[in-house]
């Protein structure tokens, strides 16, 4: 596995110590000499801005937040990957907003990785570890009929996809099981909108598929989420 493959693969261990000074995370990944070695060493194209880390996590902001999550309602599992809690916890926040103003209660799981980085770059050992970690903790949730919501399709989707290949043949079952309960966000908005639509709007927006879940599942869920809304 070369230099690149690795960092691509492990940078999750990174993010928790660039995340603790962001500003100056955020001031060194722009330099042109980080930019020079990124493209020495890792093949990162120097025009290529590398995503800020924010000023705070998403689970920072979820343990602190003023408002305690809800205690009551119908239970839902939103898993939050490692680019929504470091780079762009706004989504997940948004996410929250959405899902209890449906009268959720919403569940953060401690982990922000399903091994979908470690499958794609081959690392198919690590991958499975951290299956094996996972798997008993989303079956869980899934033995309870509590649905689990992933924001970053690529992540969700290796609960579906890869999960059901990687586990050994004692997983199958409870690999199944999760598959079954696992709905990207647009999947799980959309099939509340059909019922219970926010608003009527006639806006108009121009939407850019994810590459993986087009391939898997199309965008039919993205134009019902949007028309719901």
């Amino acid at each position: 596995i070369s230099w690149s493959e690795r960092f691509f693969g492990e940078a999750a261990k990174l993010y928790p110590l660039a995340s603790l000074f962001p500003q100056l995370s955020n001031w060194i990944i722009r330099q042109p000499v980080t930019k020079e070695l990124l493209y020495h060493f890792l093949g990162i194209d120097k025009r290529r801005n590398l995503p800020t880390f924010a000023e705070e996590t998403f689970m920072n902001w979820w343990k602190n937040r003023p408002v305690k999550a809800r205690t009551d309602g119908q239970a839902v599992v939103l898993l939050i990957d490692i680019f929504t809690n470091y780079h762009e916890p706004k989504v997940g926040k948004a996410a929250v907003q959405f899902l209890e103003s449906q009268d959720y209660r919403v569940i953060i799981p401690n982990f922000h990785e399903v091994g979908r980085p470690q499958i794609s770059k081959g690392m198919l050992t690590h991958a499975k570890e951290i299956l094996d970690t996972n798997l008993p903790k989303l079956t869980h949730f899934a033995d309870q009929g509590i649905s689990i919501i992933g924001l970053e399709p690529s992540e969700i989707l290796t609960l579906r996809d890869e999960y059901l290949d990687l586990c050994d043949e004692g997983q199958v079952h409870s690999a199944k099981k999760v598959a079954n309960a696992s709905y990207t966000f647009e999947e799980f908005a959309a099939d509340l909108l059909a019922d219970s639509p926010v608003s009527a709007t006639n806006r108009k927006v121009f939407v850019h598929g994810h590459c993986h879940a087009e391939s898997l599942i199309g965008n039919t869920a993205i134009r019902k989420s949007l028309e719901g809304a």
